[in-house]
């Protein structure tokens, strides 16, 4: 959805930087919504990037060009889709962005602070909070890893910066250049509204008196893909 609004409606060139599992969901979502002619992607491993241009390139019918660095996948690129799972070392960096592209992040930290400064106009997927302030992580961090602060934000995640409900809503506005450098982040939550979901779907299913609804397929309140 933050693509349809954000990103050139002449866009055919995307890059994908990751290839261990959101890479696909955005590759199939973003085609739908571009007429994506090229797809060139990056990922430190060999065999997963490979393998993602084989499945990619056959079931979209695109090319797929494989890069062993990512920023020969992101030069020339319109759309730049982050897919990994770096929660504090940045993959796209200021110095490969390039005027009119759209940015995408599954985490905060893959977009660095240098590449920030060069976003035109930003759009998150929910309001800021203080998530760490609402759960516990258990366990120490990996060797030669620093816990990160309390407080701590993605880059260019602020309070001021419209939602993406309100985007397409017509509250606030979408791209409004050729050369502008936009941003969507997809700033994280706690989950619960997946939980909620569900909760209200079982409560509906009871309602009903749906049989064996304490036995209800586990298959549909999970999801197969990683993140």
């Amino acid at each position: 959805m933050a693509a349809k609004y954000l990103t050139r409606e002449d866009s055919t060139r995307l890059c994908i930087l990751g290839s261990g599992g959101m890479d696909r969901g955005h590759a199939e979502s973003l085609c739908a919504v571009r007429d994506i002619s090229l797809i060139d992607v990056f990922s430190p491993n060999e065999a997963h990037r490979e393998e993602f241009a084989r499945e990619i390139g056959q079931q979209l019918q695109v090319e797929v060009r494989v890069h062993s660095r990512a920023e020969d996948a992101v030069a020339g690129s319109d759309i730049v889709a982050c897919c990994t799972n770096s929660t504090r070392e940045a993959v796209l960096m200021g110095n490969w962005v390039e005027p009119g592209m759209h940015i995408t992040t599954v985490l905060g930290a893959e977009l660095g602070p240098d590449a920030a400064e060069l976003v035109g106009y930003s759009v998150k997927n929910q309001p800021v909070r203080d998530v760490r302030s609402h759960f516990a992580v258990v366990g120490d961090p990996p060797e030669g890893e620093v816990p990160r602060p309390q407080g701590w934000r993605p880059p260019a995640v602020t309070d001021d910066m419209p939602l993406l409900s309100n985007v397409i809503l017509g509250n606030a506005p979408g791209r409004t250049s050729d050369n502008q450098v936009t941003y969507f982040s997809d700033n994280k939550g706690i989950g619960i509204q997946f939980a909620s979901a569900g909760a209200a779907v079982l409560e509906r299913l009871a309602a009903r008196d749906f049989a064996g609804v304490a036995k209800a397929p586990l298959d549909w309140f999970v999801q197969d893909i990683r993140d």
